[in-house]
């Protein structure tokens, strides 16, 4: 007996420690009151107590109040691990009994006999309000595996087995079993056996088996994580949500906790990629330092991610530097879960084929996408601001959005500047910000530096003679990075000189390197003189096969030409109307493409040639392509709705027409859509 009573003390013991680990799990606290009552009332009703003490009223005292607590606290226990808060029921009933544990102090001892009659008729409503809670709970698993088409002994069997109610369940029946025999005992019977110390075990046999469950079910969602890779986003959107909610309850100055942060945080932030053309560099300052035990390290907000994937057969880099809002530990969980969200997203286009089928605007815009539904989620208290773009290997052209984050850089001829200058989105996680989504292009040349920063290299302290100020001159950073040479740790060091940064900082470095520059072509103004003339001829009525297009349309295919003379020419075939025309128009379009696929007029003239030709879902998506560029562009929205249109989505033509009429109302071409489309 004294080795039960024992092993039910350091059981209680135990689950206090998890209680103080762990302030948020109160359940472990009430079976911590629970234990200890529960071996003090058994010791009292063993004859070792009389080795202790001799007072018999002093006993009998200690066995009634234990008793009476006791019980209180363990439905407190039930409650809170199955209903994850107490019932007003419970509170009522734990204030009856533990008052009535205090009277046995105050009351003589002839008293004490009528309180515990009067807990005695009591019990019954514990009794049926355990068999209540705990079937409940437990009917409600085995429901949950009905649903899943288990046959009926199946489900049992799960349900007691794998199951935390169930679990319960069964230590809880055979404790309530030998608690009942007890209290009739002492009322009716009077044999002396004590039950409740065995069936104590059984119970605690059954919170054990609980715990493993638990732990069997997470690393059962770990397997089938890695097992459905295409509905891990989601799956991790919920879940990353409840571990953030875990981890925002924390303490978030523990330095265990940002070490163990900062460990997930790295295998995320990778910038390795294998490229014979473009070369990738990163640099990350966190601004937050501690040491855990025997490591130093950081943590913060930033991160910096690059990696390669194939679209249509092509290979790009996608490389992305985000800035989380928040420090410390509130920024490193965001800089996660984008880290999550970006790797899952680069490996699904790995893995999946239909992912890799697109156009990079159009998983860019997936991606902006998936990322803005995941940190929508948190309902604003999880913001992150991103630059994410794409590199073509073989041209250099270079497809991104920027999500209100610092203005990338462009070092050509070690000369600095802006790629742009105006703010296209907000930050990813503000509701409602999708229409405002756009692809930015630019072609990158031969040595040309694309340097992505993170606010902290603008945000410093700078010392003058009037004291010390906060750095608003953004052009700062550009004659940082001219000084530095484009090279990031001695940017970080022309930084760190000019004065106290004050933020985290991260720095990400893109080199395109190809060993040769795109041609310049030589026949591009002599096809562009032959245009002049073919153009002067047709004003003249001249019969079109004798203008000279057809031989400006066989040149430009056979030997190429600069993106002025493709556009010249492919407006001009336009123009003439002609189906023959039409056709060259298509095909020079296409070939242009290949060659300047960043020249935005060219995927326009792509869409119109393509509806000239019949040729609408071709149209549809050169259109689509151009509108992820340039979504108000109001002739190229007629046009992608009238290719709609006339392959018989008359919706989505509707849904493009509304916004036209928001746009420009009374546009010519727009006012002429409505008449077609609401015939």
């Amino acid at each position: 007996p004294l080795i039960l009573l024992s092993l039910y003390f350091f059981v209680g013991l135990y689950h206090l420690l998890l209680f103080l680990r762990r302030p948020q799990e109160k359940y472990n606290f009430y079976f911590f009151i629970f234990c200890v009552f529960l071996a003090v009332y058994l010791f009292t009703r063993s004859a070792t107590v009389f080795s202790v003490m001799e007072n018999y009223i002093v006993i009998a005292r200690w066995e009634l109040f234990t008793l009476f607590w006791a019980i209180s606290f363990i439905i407190f226990f039930i409650d809170q691990i199955l209903v994850g808060y107490i019932t007003k029921f419970v509170k009522a009933y734990t204030a009856f009994s533990i008052s009535l544990g205090l009277l046995i102090w105050i009351t003589p001892l002839a008293a004490q006999e009528d309180v515990l009659r009067i807990w005695q008729a009591s019990a019954p409503i514990f009794l049926v309000y355990v068999l209540y809670r705990v079937p409940k709970a437990t009917l409600q698993e085995f429901r949950s595996f009905r649903v899943e088409n288990k046959r009926l002994v199946e489900s049992i069997r799960l349900t007691l087995l794998w199951t935390v109610p169930g679990n319960i369940l069964l230590g809880i029946l055979i404790s309530v079993g030998t608690a009942t025999f007890d209290i009739l005992d002492s009322v009716l019977w009077h044999t002396g056996i004590a039950l409740t110390k065995y069936g104590f075990f059984v119970f605690v046999m059954g919170i054990a088996t609980a715990l493993a469950n638990r732990f069997l079910t997470v690393h059962k969602q770990v397997e089938e994580l890695n097992r459905t890779l295409e509905q891990k986003v989601e799956e991790r959107t919920r879940e990353l949500k409840e571990t953030l909610d875990r981890v925002n309850a924390l303490k978030v100055k523990q330095d265990g906790d940002y070490y163990l942060t900062s460990l997930l945080i790295k295998p995320l932030s990778v910038t390795k990629f294998n490229s014979h053309w473009v070369k990738g560099d990163s640099f990350i300052r966190q601004k937050t330092h501690f040491q855990f035990r025997k490591w130093q390290t950081e943590i913060g907000g930033d991160i910096n991610i690059a990696d390669t994937i194939e679209l249509r057969g092509e290979k790009y880099i996608v490389f992305a530097n985000a800035d989380a809002m928040g420090k410390s530990i509130q920024g490193a969980g965001g800089a996660l879960v984008f880290g999550v969200v970006l790797n899952a997203i680069i490996k699904r286009t790995h893995l999946v084929a239909s992912a890799k089928n697109v156009t990079p605007e159009a998983w860019l815009e997936s991606c902006f996408l998936e990322l803005q539904q995941m940190f929508v989620s948190f309902d604003g208290s999880m913001l992150i601001s991103a630059v994410v773009g794409l590199v073509h290997e073989r041209s250099g052209a270079l497809y991104y959005f920027n999500a209100e984050h610092p203005f990338p850089v462009l070092v050509r001829d070690q000369k600095a500047e802006f790629l742009h200058d105006e703010m296209q989105l907000r930050k990813i996680g503000i509701v409602e910000i999708e229409s405002m989504f756009r692809v930015l292009t630019f072609q990158l040349k031969k040595n040309d530096i694309l340097i992505l920063g993170s606010d902290g290299r603008d945000d410093i302290i700078i010392q003058t003679e009037d004291g010390a100020h906060m750095n608003e001159d953004e052009t700062l950073f550009l004659r940082h990075v001219e000084k530095a040479n484009a090279d990031l740790n001695k940017l970080y060091e022309v930084i760190a000189e000019s004065g106290e940064i004050t933020d985290d900082l991260s720095l990400l470095k893109i080199s395109y390197l190809p060993e040769t520059d795109k041609p310049i072509y030589a026949n591009e103004s002599h096809i562009l003189s032959h245009l002049q003339s073919a153009k002067e001829k047709w004003k003249q009525n001249t019969d079109f096969r004798e203008i000279g297009l057809k031989e400006i349309y066989k040149q430009i295919m056979e030997e190429g030409t600069g993106a002025h003379a493709f556009t010249e020419v492919i407006r001009f075939c336009l123009s003439v109307k002609k189906e023959e025309a039409a056709s060259w128009a298509l095909e020079l379009a296409e070939r242009a493409l290949v060659e300047y696929p960043t020249q935005s007029e060219l995927l326009y003239l792509a869409a119109v040639a393509a509806v000239y030709n019949g040729q609408y879902k071709k149209a549809i998506e050169f259109g689509e392509t151009f509108r992820r560029r340039d979504p108000e562009h109001i002739r190229n929205l007629v046009n992608l709705a009238d290719a709609y249109r006339k392959i018989g989505q008359k919706k989505r033509a509707m849904n493009i027409l509304d916004k036209l009429l928001e746009m420009a109302p009374e546009d010519e071409l727009v006012i002429k859509l409505k008449k077609v489309l609401t015939k």
